[in-house]
């Protein structure tokens, strides 16, 4: 009998290990992607057909350094939920993914609107990177690494979601109420294309312009649609394998919620550290993820 749950335990930790490893090279592979597409596309004078670079540009936008290093946050915050205590149904953990998507998707809407009233040119400015880094998208990402910080800090040590109890502020006579899977996963989703828009704006300004150029507003609107869902599906396929690293996670560390609240804590703390110094140390970001 301990022979039979030692080889379970030892099966699901070969599984979670499968699980890191492909979200390793998924994101390793984006990166070069992404460090490809801006030598080859954006700064090259090689031509490449329409669908061939919105495909592209979807996948160099998801795992841009402005973004990526967002996803240890995603495990984190994924794996602290109260959901975590159950095991979800594959139906749910795609609904999960897919509300993450839509999150993608929304953001890419709102932007794209905004580059199209604007014009390419407001896009290209959202740039983090270069001589003048935005200065907006540099307060954002300061805002939003400080709230980071106190949210790892509270989860490394043991206290929990400290928002969701602040909301009990609002209304101080029902308890406090925590926010639902879906509505958290469709908030990454949007945050997460938000705080990447320093490097994922230029990339969608860049893919108007050349869209414009092969064929006007329908070429724009076709190039639009398959860059974001190339990005929701990337954001399906990410939720979806950190659902099934989560569920092998438990089922070796049942009861050691703690435990992973505190770990998922120190990573949230390290996202939060990138996003600050990030935005104060522009050139050295901008060195070291853009060799």
């Amino acid at each position: 009998m301990e022979n039979k749950i030692s080889n379970k335990v030892n099966r699901e930790w070969i599984k979670l290990s499968l699980y890191f490893l492909v979200m390793l090279i998924l994101v390793v592979g984006g990166y070069s992607l992404f460090l490809w597409f801006i030598v080859n596309i954006m700064k090259g004078e090689v031509v490449y057909g329409l669908l061939f670079v919105a495909l592209v540009a979807g996948v160099a936008s998801f795992f841009n350094p402005c973004a990526f290093p967002l996803l240890p946050a995603y495990l984190a915050q994924y794996y602290t939920t109260k959901e975590g205590k159950e095991v979800k149904s594959t139906s749910g953990i795609l609904l999960s993914g897919l509300a993450a998507s839509l999150g993608v998707i929304t953001f890419n809407i709102l932007l794209g609107g905004v580059i199209g009233i604007l014009g390419a040119g407001f896009g290209k400015s959202l740039g983090l990177t270069g001589d003048n880094p935005n200065l907006s998208v540099r307060w954002l990402r300061g805002i939003v690494g400080v709230l980071l910080l106190y949210l790892g800090f509270s989860h490394a040590t043991g206290k929990g979601n400290p928002f969701e109890k602040l909301a009990h502020l609002w209304h101080p006579k029902s308890p406090p109420k925590e926010i639902s899977g879906i509505k958290k996963m469709y908030g990454y989703g949007f945050g997460y294309t938000l705080l990447g828009i320093g490097c994922g704006g230029p990339i969608m300004a860049g893919l108007f312009v050349f869209s414009f150029a092969q064929g006007g507003f329908t070429n724009a609107l076709i190039a639009f649609s398959v860059y974001s869902m190339t990005m929701g599906m990337l954001m399906i396929i990410i939720s979806f394998i950190t659902a099934l690293s989560k569920e092998a996670l438990l089922t070796n560390l049942r009861k050691s919620t703690i435990t992973i609240q505190r770990i998922s804590g120190v990573l949230l703390l390290l996202v939060g550290a990138f996003l600050v110094l990030s935005s104060i140390y522009v050139t050295a970001f901008t060195n070291i993820l853009f060799p």
